[in-house]
């Protein structure tokens, strides 16, 4: 968890830090509908980096990639978004790899420039290992930091994400399963949304 911490934290400052220069000197000007909601649908790829050990024959693992179907609502400074995926560890001992992820996050817009930073917080359904296997599942809390760009734009936009996962309660079946808790895994991606 401490791994963790001190790779969100610098990124975490970087985001807020760019947002808030590019919102100070007017680069954007909200448009007359900013309060009104507005729905955005895309395609997530992400970097993912294993904040733990093998689940199975406890052999460290090592980054990683994922793939996940993403949407999200703005709505003034309110963020409500969801998200369902693959991916994959390095070195897996194939009972490891978040096979199926599902999360749901509500959160805060912290600016209203054309480059934006939030962070969303909400739970997450988990499961490890290839699929068809009896692999590790269960919940925990998905935390995500990002930066919202080309908000002006209605189509064809991007967001980098920086994300935290951690999983807290496991179901108790699927190989694995008494280690599930000590595997969180944290995620750099580039969102494209239509």
């Amino acid at each position: 968890m401490t791994r963790a911490l001190a790779w969100m934290v610098p990124l975490l400052c970087l985001v807020a830090a760019g947002a808030a220069r590019a919102d100070r000197y007017g680069y954007y000007a909200p448009p007359r509908d900013s309060d009104q909601p507005k729905l955005f649908g895309g395609v997530q790829l992400d970097l993912t980096a294993p904040f733990g050990d093998g689940l199975v024959d406890h052999e460290p693992l090592y980054s990683g990639h994922a793939l996940a179907l993403t949407g999200h609502m703005e709505w003034g400074h309110f963020y409500a978004g969801a998200e369902i995926g693959t991916g994959t560890f390095s070195n897996d001992d194939t009972y490891s790899s978040p096979s199926f992820f599902a999360a749901a996050r509500l959160g805060a817009i912290l600016t209203r420039g054309e480059f934006a930073p939030y962070f969303a917080v909400g739970p997450m359904a988990m499961t490890y290992g290839a699929f068809g296997d009896d692999g590790a599942s269960g919940w925990g809390v998905s935390t995500e930091a990002g930066l919202l760009m080309f908000r002006s734009q209605r189509m064809f936009r991007a967001t980098l994400v920086a994300q935290l996962n951690v999983p807290l309660q496991s179901s108790g079946a699927g190989v694995g399963a008494q280690s599930y808790t000590s595997l969180p895994w944290g995620a750099l991606a580039l969102r494209l949304e239509l």
